[in-house]
């Protein structure tokens, strides 16, 4: 049987400095994702702001590390993988080469969803738990679990529309809508929306009402 740990670290920049050191930043918004064949099911997950990560993983999966403007790091899942320290290097441009970051990126198509509770109170992100769902060709219903890729107080789930897999087609194209489903801990009925993909950016604020019995 293969063992699951939850990968956890840091990921920080390898700047040279102009004394020859290297930076050593926390690097805010780096994506770690297990690289398996079906990537519509990978796992991923988004540093935060002090750089640090938590991801479950299989002891011998291939962990990908990738980070705009730095050279992307395959790691290979060990047992004491607990406090990893990972550090990516710049891209070395060749004179006269030019080099293209990743326009989705610079595009910043995301979604802030501000939830609240029935007095109107901001809700902790790591309570709840947003998913896309669809009918599928069964005329079943389907879900996909979405990764929100920012948090923090001014921000409390900001999802990118444009990297997460479930809000892409067959052909990684933003979906033009998507129906989603937010569940908050301690409230019994989810709450369902209809969201747009957002022109550039878009805001939304759901309020949850009764609470379980």
């Amino acid at each position: 049987m293969t063992d699951t740990i939850t990968v956890k670290g840091i990921v920080l920049s390898g700047d040279t400095l102009p004394d020859g050191g290297i930076s050593k930043e926390p690097l805010i918004g780096a994506t770690i994702s297990k690289t398996i064949s079906n990537k519509r099911t990978a796992l991923e997950a988004i540093t935060n702001l002090d750089g640090h990560f938590g991801l479950p993983a299989c002891v011998g999966d291939t962990l990908k590390v990738e980070y705009v403007g730095y050279e992307p790091q395959m790691i290979v899942v060990t047992e004491d993988m607990r406090n990893v320290e990972i550090t990516l290097a710049p891209y070395q441009a060749l004179m006269g080469e030019v080099v293209v970051l990743d326009a989705r990126q610079e595009e910043n198509h995301y979604l802030d969803l501000n939830v609240t509770d029935e007095h109107g109170n901001l809700m902790d992100s790591d309570n709840l738990d947003i998913s896309r769902i669809w009918i599928d060709e069964d005329g079943e219903e389907d879900y996909e679990y979405l990764n929100p890729k920012y948090f923090d107080e001014n921000h409390p789930c900001r999802i990118y529309w444009d990297y997460d897999l479930a809000l892409q087609d067959e052909d990684d194209k933003p979906l033009k809508e998507a129906t989603l489903r937010i569940e908050a801990d301690g409230y019994d009925d989810p709450v369902i929306i209809k969201v747009k993909y957002p022109k550039r950016n878009a805001k939304k604020t759901i309020k949850f009402k009764h609470k379980k019995k």
